[in-house]
């Protein structure tokens, strides 16, 4: 199972719910990075766990999505993001400020 955690930056008051790490759930991987583009953390498809789990159309759909921001669909601009995790718009650590949840 996978997780996603609130994160707060104290500094500039940025929050994002993300991962914070490479991940994964039953179906997908996902990688946490920053979109310089965005200027925002997101969570980013990575591809699938368990190939064979999926209809052809699902993994082709999953081939074209993997590694491209939700948001502006880009691939050059993002980053790893991990420990410090630092915040996308003022370069700050962020914190973890809340609980988490599970996905799968």
């Amino acid at each position: 199972m996978g997780s996603t955690y609130d994160f707060e930056c104290t500094y500039c008051g940025y929050t994002v719910s993300a991962s914070g790490e490479d991940d994964a759930g039953f179906l997908v991987y996902t990688w946490s990075r920053i979109c310089r583009k965005c200027v925002v953390v997101v969570d980013v498809l990575a591809g699938p766990t368990v190939p064979s789990a999926l209809t052809d159309d699902e993994r082709k759909r999953m081939e074209r999505n993997a590694g491209r921001c939700p948001h502006c669909r880009g691939r050059d601009d993002l980053v790893p993001w991990g420990a410090p995790h630092p915040c996308p718009r003022c370069g700050v650590p962020m914190c973890r400020s809340g609980g988490g949840i599970m996905w799968d």
